[in-house]
């Protein structure tokens, strides 16, 4: 069975609606139809009403929430400024906050040569 877009198929009941109302009084037998129609339209109008308020809520706490967090990493970032300044940038004790310390390096060790032995063919 194709998908069809829930508008799609709204419109659809709303045309086959019209159509029944126009022969109502033909159709005896089609009122309750009708009536069953007419009740999934109502409601399934209802619920596409509550979707559309909870996709507007949803993008709207989405924005709140980008705020927030841009708010705390600049509130983090200070912090950690912050913490580098009070306490110095070498010192060990950033660690305790998630801080990696400049380390001071030691004397580099000179690396040698690679040794290249050369095969004599005899």
């Amino acid at each position: 069975m194709p998908k069809t877009s829930a508008i799609k198929l709204l419109e659809e009941w709303d045309a086959l609606l019209a159509g029944l109302k126009a022969t109502a009084p033909h159709c005896g037998p089609c009122a309750f139809l009708q009536a069953f129609l007419t009740e999934s339209l109502r409601e399934a109008r209802e619920i596409r009403k509550r979707q559309d308020a909870l996709s507007t809520a949803r993008r709207e706490a989405n924005q709140q929430m980008e705020q927030l967090l841009a708010r705390g990493r600049d509130a983090a970032t200070r912090t950690r400024n912050y913490l580098r300044y009070r306490l110095g940038p070498y010192n060990d004790e950033l660690t305790r906050f998630g801080i990696n310390p400049i380390r001071r390096g030691g004397a580099r060790k000179k690396c040698a040569a690679p040794v290249v032995t050369e095969d004599v063919a005899v």
